[in-house]
Formats: structure tokens, C-alpha cells, sequence
């Protein structure tokens, strides 16, 4: 009984970043296992013209040990170097979440998702049991949502402390989560209800700090149901009811006597807040004709402890078709979509959003492929009221046009002998202000271009590539320009066990006035020593001219790797 004890407990602290094992095939596993990788690396630099960079000599060892129970790893990882010194180790977050057939457990730190309105993959501490027998769908954990973080006044006080790396204060966070669900993966419905609390008692607080951060309490109801009907059609629903208490001491609200019973579910406070959210979708499929229509409304206020962020004020429709056409050999897919925040008018402006898309992909045989993407993105902002309807309108009214089209043709010829690839990517995307009052800040206009062009021999292990590039970004203010030549080769010798390469490069780039000129040359090379064992070698230099300094810079790295 004493071995049966401390064995279940050793599994429990050694499966940290495991999320789901099996049990089924647990008899195949070996019961111990040990791998490790280990890498030994240095680097050099050297720069004539300006002051070094980096360190002129570096190394580094790094291993990845990883120790194996039935299956189970458990990854280690240390690192040493003449500049610094870390090992992590995977004890901080312990969990376990085996599987025997229609049975699922949590225990420690785990996941689940029961809708993306309750229970939607938040971490939590603790334990839990889903099941599946047949259709039924079932599942209940408890645990802790959410870890107390004190208030830190040292940090706060450090005026060489980022504000980013203070540590936000929080209470402690305690929960459940139930669903109940029955069907299969085409047709289903899952009813789910989670309820959490903070603890007050878990953090100290200043009295400042206190009357702003206070404990709080939700309450959400989910109902989850997707339906396949006629072969070719899918609707789907999914719809959340919260009860959000920002401050649990507060003033208790008495419900009327028909209505008490809710005092069970959550006891209502005045800062209690009953928000809704949802979506509903129809989606029709066959061989080559697809379309999906979406509505969906989120309240401003919508909160939910078991879900993480998700955008609030917002209601949109959606459709988005699709077709398959010569046996697949064209694809296109599109949609088009309108978007509005303040549904419930106590915002001072609204904002509405037109979002549209559209995607081409052709095979034009064995050679020849092209992608081809468009997107237009509206935006406009209108105040509720214009005191002026003459000069309010040009200077509070915003409206934005942002289009984006990029075409990507591809060539492929390929024998015995010899395999080429050419091929260019074309982007070219524009921010239009329609505000002549803001329009010569905001609008740009975005050129990106790729021309590229490789040969390989399989038979002499050897092949070249090269490739150049543009890229423009403008607007009223200024200009940015680069452009580049990258070319490259690469030989395979010694029973492919020495892969070298040597690439080199001409960068040309200019903003405003200012220009520079960038040369690179460099080669690499690895050697595989054995099945477990490789040496590399990597070295680059590098020439820069700009506002007329000319400085060159050394680079390289060398080293051998392990694994066993």
C-alpha cells in the first residue's frame, strides 16, 4: 500500500508539461527512459572603423536532459556561458490529465474547455472529471482560477523599475465549472455554468489601492449547440449569460419574491451587472460550393472569469463564401463582413467597420501555381451629435480605407538531373485618411517585392540560388527605400556527412537623405561526425558605408552538438 502511495504521488510531481497520456497504451511504454542533448558553441567578432558591438570572444554550453516515466517526459534545460548561467526545471506548474476511453481527469495545473463563454481553456489548480460515455457529455472541475499577487510598493517606489515589470496586484480566485451535454461531434448540445469569487483576505492592500481594486464575483450560464441537417447544412449557436459582481461588499440588492430563487445562483449586489453575449452561424458545404453566414452581438460589459479577453461592444455580420472548381485546381474563397461598437448608445461616437477579402489559388498544371489575396478594410467614426453639421463633419467624422493585394506566381521544372524553382512575390498595400484634416499623417502607401530563382542537382549534391528584393514605404512626411541582391551556393560532399555553403549579399537602403550600403559575404559549413554527434561552422563578413564612414565587422560562430 506504502509503494502504491509514494508511486502515485511521484507520477503527480513528475508530469509538469504533460497535458493528456493515455492510459490505453500505457503497458507498451518502456517504465524509464533518459535522452539528453548537449551543445557546445563559441562565437567571435572583430570591428575596424567603429567601436565593437559585442564581446569579441563568447561560449556557450547548453543541455536538454529529459527523463522519461511510461511515456511521460519530464524536460530539463541548463545553459552556461562565460556572460551568464540558467537551468529551468518544470516543477513550477504540476499537472496530470490522464485518459482511459471515455474517461478524462484533471488533476493539478490543467485545462478545459466547456464553451468560449464559461469554461473556455483557462488554467486552473485543481482537479476534474470529464466523460463521454456513448453521447452523453459530461464534465466538472474546481480549483483555483486565479494566483493572489501582492501589492509591491519596493517596485512600485524604483524609479529604475519598468512599469511594465511591476507586478500587478490581484486577489486570489476560487471556482467551478459544470457541463452537461449530449450528441456526437456533427450534432450536439452542451449546457455549462461556471461561478467564481475572488478571496478579499488573500492580499493586502493600501487603503487608496483598496477602494479602487476590489474582490469580485461572476456567475455565467452557457448553452453550446451545433445541428447537421439535409446532409449539406450545419447550424450552430452559442450563447452566454453573466452575472458580473465588480464588488462583492457591496450593498445587497433584495430580489422580488417570484425571483429569490436566483439568490442561490449568485446573490445580487448593486454593482452586479447582467450582460449577454453570443453567436449564430449557418454554413451550407458540398464538393464545390461552400457558404457561412455569421451574426454576432457581445455586450459592452461582458465579462467572464473563465474565459480570457475577448472584444465587448461589438455586433457583426459575416458571410463568407467559397468554390472549388476544375477538380480543385481553382480555389476561391471570400467575405465581406460589417462591424459596429456602441449597441447600446452611451458611447460619444460609433464606430462602424466594413471588412471584405477575397483569395485565388491555381494550379495551372505541373509547373505552374499562383496565390492571389485582396483585402479592403473601412473604418468610420461618427459622432451621436454635431453641433456644427457644416465643419463638424470634416473635423470630428474619421474615415480610413486600408487595401492590401499581393500576388505570388510560382514556377517549378524538375527531372533526374536538375530541379529550378523561380518565382516573385508582390505586395502593395495602402492606408487612405478620407479626412483632409488628418489625411497627410495617416495615409501611406506599402511596396513589398520578392524575385527569386533556384537550381539544384541532386546527382552532384550541389545547386545556387539568388534572389532580390524591394521594398518602399511612403507617406507626406517621408520616404523609406531598400533594395537587395542575395546570391548563394551550396555543395554536399563526403557521403553527404559535409554540407558547406557560401552567400553573399548588397543591401542598399535610404530614408530621406541619408543612404546606406551594406556588403556581406560568408560561408557555413557542418560536418556530421556520427548518428549523435555534429560539428559546424559559421563566418560572415560584413562592409557598411553610410553618411559617408565606411566600418567593416567579422562574425562567426563555431561548435559541436551531442545527443544521446
Amino acid at each position: 500500500m506504502k509503494k502504491l502511495f509514494f508511486f502515485t504521488a511521484f507520477m503527480l510531481w513528475i508530469t509538469p508539461s504533460v497535458f493528456a497520456q493515455n492510459l490505453e497504451g500505457l503497458k507498451n511504454q518502456k517504465p524509464l527512459r533518459f535522452s539528453s542533448g548537449l551543445s557546445l558553441s563559441s562565437s567571435f567578432y572583430d570591428a575596424q572603423g567603429i567601436e565593437a558591438r559585442r564581446a569579441p570572444f563568447a561560449w556557450t554550453l547548453t543541455g536538454s536532459p529529459t527523463l522519461e516515466v511510461y511515456g511521460i517526459k519530464v524536460p530539463f534545460s541548463f545553459a552556461l556561458s562565460n556572460q551568464n548561467r540558467s537551468f529551468q526545471q518544470p516543477f513550477n506548474r504540476i499537472g496530470l490529465t490522464p485518459q482511459y476511453k471515455w474517461v478524462k481527469v484533471h488533476a493539478g495545473y490543467s485545462s478545459a474547455r466547456f464553451s468560449q463563454y464559461t469554461l473556455a481553456g483557462r488554467q486552473f489548480l485543481g482537479g476534474g472529471i470529464e466523460l463521454t460515455p456513448g453521447k452523453w457529455r459530461l464534465g466538472y472541475v474546481q480549483g483555483r482560477f486565479q494566483k493572489a499577487v501582492g501589492y509591491d510598493s519596493l517596485a512600485i517606489a524604483n524609479p529604475n523599475q519598468f512599469p511594465s515589470n511591476v507586478p500587478v496586484p490581484a486577489f486570489s480566485r476560487y471556482g467551478y465549472a459544470a457541463k452537461l451535454g449530449f450528441g456526437t461531434q456533427k450534432s450536439f448540445i452542451d449546457l455549462s455554468y461556471l461561478k467564481a469569487a475572488d478571496r478579499e483576505s488573500s492580499i493586502q492592500l493600501p487603503q487608496l489601492v483598496a477602494k479602487t481594486l476590489r474582490p469580485a464575483e461572476n456567475a455565467v450560464l452557457g448553452i453550446n449547440t451545433q445541428v447537421a441537417f439535409l446532409k449539406k447544412f450545419t447550424w450552430s449557436a452559442d450563447l452566454g449569460l453573466s452575472a458580473y459582481t465588480r464588488d462583492i461588499s457591496s450593498d445587497t440588492v433584495v430580489l422580488p419574491e417570484k425571483f429569490s430563487f436566483l439568490g442561490q445562483i449568485l446573490l445580487p449586489k448593486r454593482s452586479t451587472q447582467v450582460q449577454t453575449a453570443g453567436e449564430t452561424s449557418l454554413g451550407y458545404r458540398d464538393r464545390h460550393v461552400g457558404l457561412r453566414v455569421l451574426y454576432r452581438r457581445i455586450d459592452p460589459d461582458f465579462r467572464s472569469m473563465g474565459a480570457f479577453f475577448f472584444q465587448t461592444d461589438m455586433e457583426q455580420w459575416l458571410i463568407a463564401p467559397s468554390f472549388n472548381l476544375l477538380k480543385n485546381r481553382i480555389q476561391i474563397n471570400g467575405s465581406y463582413g460589417w462591424q459596429r461598437n456602441n449597441i447600446s448608445q452611451t458611447r460619444s461616437r460609433t464606430t462602424n467597420r466594413t471588412i471584405g477579402s477575397a483569395s485565388l489559388a491555381l494550379r495551372g498544371g505541373k509547373h505552374f501555381n499562383l496565390q492571389a489575396n485582396y483585402s479592403n478594410f473601412g473604418m468610420t467614426m461618427q459622432p451621436r451629435a454635431q453641433l456644427n453639421p457644416i465643419n463638424a463633419v470634416d473635423t470630428f467624422r474619421a474615415v480610413q480605407v486600408s487595401q492590401s493585394i499581393s500576388l505570388t506566381p510560382a514556377w517549378h521544372f524538375n527531372s533526374k538531373l536538375r530541379q529550378q524553382n523561380f518565382g516573385m512575390t508582390m505586395n502593395y498595400s495602402l492606408l487612405d485618411d478620407l479626412n483632409p484634416y488628418s489625411a497627410y499623417k495617416a495615409s501611406m502607401k506599402t511596396i513589398v517585392s520578392n524575385v527569386y530563382y533556384s537550381t539544384h542537382f541532386p546527382q552532384r549534391k550541389m545547386g545556387f540560388n539568388t534572389s532580390v528584393t524591394y521594398q518602399s514605404s511612403a507617406n507626406s512626411l517621408a520616404t523609406i527605400q531598400n533594395i537587395g541582391f542575395h546570391g548563394g551556393f551550396q555543395k554536399t560532399l563526403a557521403k553527404d556527412k559535409l554540407v558547406t555553403s557560401l552567400n553573399t549579399g548588397f543591401f542598399k537602403n535610404s530614408s530621406g537623405e541619408t543612404t546606406s550600403h551594406t556588403f556581406q559575404i560568408g560561408g557555413n559549413m557542418s560536418y556530421r561526425i556520427s548518428k549523435k554527434s555534429a560539428f559546424f561552422f559559421n563566418t560572415q563578413w560584413q562592409k557598411t558605408t553610410t553618411e559617408g564612414k565606411t566600418f567593416g565587422e567579422w562574425f562567426g560562430n563555431s561548435g559541436i552538438s551531442l545527443s544521446f
